[in-house]
């Protein structure tokens, strides 16, 4: 899946040889449930080993699959989202394709506490999907830039005071929200692996988030991140 992305004026790409990755796709529109497992069956190194309407109707699969693609209805509820993430096989990272308004704040940012792997729009482009998948499989963290701005407009909600970073944090930060995992923002910065965890764990404290995914959503949410720290 040799997919290259830009982002902050470096070229950001897999690190290694692609392995196969083994995808599924629950998505209650036939249509858009098709179309992604048409575009996503034609790629090398990919293979789309389930589809559903519903996560709870999704078959059980001998490979389990490395990403789920889990699109969310218009009216999905808050309370609904732990129920379709437990409904995923928990050895799957999960990516959420959102569009429509379908997503109010408080549902995405549930979504985000759980176990996403971050979120793309149903009018992503095919390579921008595939960076996702990519950077999901790889344990890192991808939000796509009209996400970000939607997440960033969405109702205020009651935050921590702002905690000042770092400039090595700030960079750090930024590239983590472009998907990158710990080793490869250590390539980028030309610090040790764990350096760059021990930053991580840094920011981590000072907001007082549990996961990857909540200090990315927080970062956002709080402006360190914007739409200009992720460029395609």
């Amino acid at each position: 899946m040799p997919v290259t992305r830009t982002i902050a004026g470096l070229a950001v790409g897999p690190a290694d040889p692609p392995r196969p990755v083994t995808v599924a796709i629950i998505d209650q529109q036939p249509v858009t449930r098709m179309g992604l497992e048409q575009v996503l069956s034609l790629q090398p190194g990919i293979s789309v080993v389930a589809t559903a309407s519903r996560s709870a109707e999704l078959a059980p699969s001998p490979q389990h699959p490395d990403v789920t693609l889990l699109a969310l209805p218009p009216m999905t509820r808050t309370a609904d989202i732990g129920q379709a993430l437990h409904s995923c096989d928990d050895r799957s990272a999960v990516l959420l394709v959102l569009g429509g308004g379908c997503a109010p704040s408080a549902v995405f940012t549930e979504a985000i506490r759980l176990r996403v792997s971050g979120a793309v729009g149903r009018e992503a482009e095919p390579e921008e999907i595939l960076f996702a998948i990519e950077a999901a499989t790889r344990g890192g963290w991808y939000l796509s830039a009209e996400l970000i701005s939607q997440l960033r407009s969405g109702p205020a909600t009651q935050e921590q005071p702002r905690p000042a970073l770092t400039p090595r944090e700030t960079e750090t930060a930024g590239l983590l929200a472009a998907g990158l995992t710990h080793r490869q923002i250590a390539g980028r910065l030309g610090l040790t692996e764990e350096t760059v965890n021990t930053y991580v764990k840094r920011m981590r404290a000072k907001f007082n988030v549990g996961n990857k995914a909540a200090l990315t959503s927080t970062l956002i949410r709080q402006g360190y991140i914007t739409t200009d720290a992720v460029s395609r």
